[in-house]
């Protein structure tokens, strides 16, 4: 829950997250946090017809949020962010690793 909020903070503060809907960006969240967590089905059938979205919509602001994610220390204005996602109440989010897969 903590890192689906601190992306989505992180998200707020840039501009060109503004062109997608906003259930988009909470779905490519979810999509990007089940990746994150490597869950076997990161989007099923039941989510897409609860949501409404396919895997293939959510992709691209999934991989966009995930740059956000990885460059968000090195972002002057994101650095609050990333303080406050780093206390233990939040679960030291800031603090998971991230695995790039190197597409072949």
């Amino acid at each position: 829950m903590h890192l689906g909020h601190y992306v989505l903070e992180l998200a707020m503060l840039k501009s060109k997250f503004l062109e997608y809907p906003p259930s988009l960006l909470a779905s490519a969240c979810i999509y990007l946090i089940k990746k994150i967590r490597k869950c076997d089905n990161a989007w099923g059938d039941n989510l897409t017809q609860l949501v409404g979205y396919k895997e293939a919509d959510l992709k691209s602001c999934a991989k966009e949020l995930c740059t956000l994610l990885e460059e968000a220390g090195s972002i002057d204005h994101c650095k609050a962010i990333k303080k406050k996602f780093s206390l233990p109440a939040y679960h030291e989010v800031t603090r998971i690793k991230l695995e790039r897969k190197d597409k072949k």
